[in-house]
């Protein structure tokens, strides 16, 4: 007899007391809610400027978090073309800087790019069509245009320690405060015409996606809390810029910025002026390396390639197609956005905090880049490092450590 018919699906009595295949048994608390807990602004948000909101909610679980922007209309600019293609620039790069603070304490400070390439490389097609298209998509003018023409909302999905670290929020030394620091509207203005654009933040939400704990197992998780600190690893955010003139074909800057053990980084060129939709045009180069202190290639030896970078490699890490985006692929997007990782699992670091690999960088290493012909003006070079961190919870304090 095929041993394949010899098989007896195992079979489990549940909670309800029911026999069931042992596929379908779960083991979830009773009483549970999920939800997302809109919180609006401490203060008013207005562009150019610093706003934060609070969130002191207790006895729950807090996995991620969105901000909401309701923005006016573009009005006072005389588009030279039909339809009007006056428009807001994706809402990733509304802002700065966005500092996450924990317990009085900076815990991590996200930024602009990063997150936008966050969630292009790490989820999939499919699903960063909904992000983009929430946040104002990068790659539709028409869609963005078209929200300009009234009073929209802008959704950006923020990838940060929550979604790895998953922490509870049980005393007044959790509650979490973000501090976000806004970009001038007009370097998030686009468009062909006459006069001065003008636009207003009507107002902004966090959104916090939560798992509201019921008093029996808010009750255990103090409890365990006071016995033993908690420990959650999660991947802080380094962050190095450095500005060149154009003067040659090779260059090298000392990544002095970024010390740690870090699993992946990323970095991007692009021109110093670079506003309005060319924030997300990216330039490309030739090659790439990384180098100890010692000036030896720590990429493998030899520098990369931008076509293997952005091609075989980038299949090895990224879930999306975002980085075949560029004049080699069907698409141009410019998306000349350049990954190394020294881990196993990039996504999955970024997604849990598990860790596969690291490089423990002392502060002298160097990114050496070579385009293929002289840049025609100067540029930007932004270095994102992700560095093995952790998330200490205590009943009296929150804090930062350093694997």
């Amino acid at each position: 007899m095929n041993s394949k018919m010899q098989q007896i699906p195992q079979r489990v009595i549940n909670h309800q007391g029911l026999n069931i295949p042992a596929s379908q048994d779960t083991h979830v608390p009773h009483h549970l809610k999920h939800e997302i807990v809109v919180v609006p602004s401490t203060s008013a948000p207005a562009w150019g400027s610093y706003f934060v909101f609070d969130f002191k909610e207790k006895a729950l679980t807090l996995h991620k978090i969105a901000i909401q922007f309701n923005v006016s209309a573009i009005t006072g600019f005389t588009s030279s073309v039909t339809p009007s293609d006056a428009r807001y620039t994706s809402a990733y790069g509304w802002f700065n800087r966005i500092e996450i603070v924990q317990n009085n304490q900076v815990i991590d400070t996200i930024y602009p790019d990063s997150q936008f390439l966050l969630n292009n490389l790490f989820h999939f097609d499919e699903d960063r069509s909904y992000i983009n298209n929430a946040a104002g998509n990068y790659a539709s003018v028409t869609q963005r245009a078209l929200l300009a023409t009234t009073a929209s909302n802008y959704y950006v999905d923020l990838w940060t320690y929550f979604n790895q670290a998953h922490p509870d929020l049980l005393y007044p030394k959790d509650d979490i405060q973000l501090r976000v620091y806004l970009d001038t509207f007009l370097n998030n203005f686009a468009g062909s015409g006459t006069g001065t654009p003008v636009s207003k933040i009507n107002f902004a939400n966090l959104l916090c996606s939560v798992t509201r704990l019921n008093s029996d197992i808010n009750s255990s998780k103090l409890f365990h809390l006071s016995k033993q600190v908690h420990h959650h690893k999660f991947n802080e955010t380094r962050y190095a810029t450095y500005a060149l003139n154009n003067t040659g074909t090779q260059y090298t800057v000392v990544l002095n910025a970024i010390v740690g053990k870090v699993s992946f980084l990323l970095f991007l060129i692009r021109p110093q002026t670079a506003v309005g939709d060319d924030w997300l045009k990216f330039s490309a180069i030739s090659q790439f390396s990384i180098l100890d202190s010692t000036s030896t290639n720590i990429t493998g030896g030899q520098p990369v390639l931008s076509e293997l970078a952005l091609g075989l490699y980038a299949k090895e890490f990224a879930k999306s197609s975002y980085l075949s985006e560029t004049a080699r692929g069907i698409t141009n997007n410019n998306a000349y956005a350049y990954f190394y990782s020294f881990g196993a699992d990039a996504e999955d670091t970024m997604s849990s905090g598990r860790t596969y690999n690291h490089w423990d960088f002392q502060g002298n290493e160097q990114l050496q880049i070579q385009f293929a012909s002289t840049p025609s003006a100067a540029f930007t070079v932004d270095v994102y490092a992700y560095v093995n961190s952790v998330l200490e919870i205590s009943p009296t304090y929150v804090k930062k450590l350093q694997l």
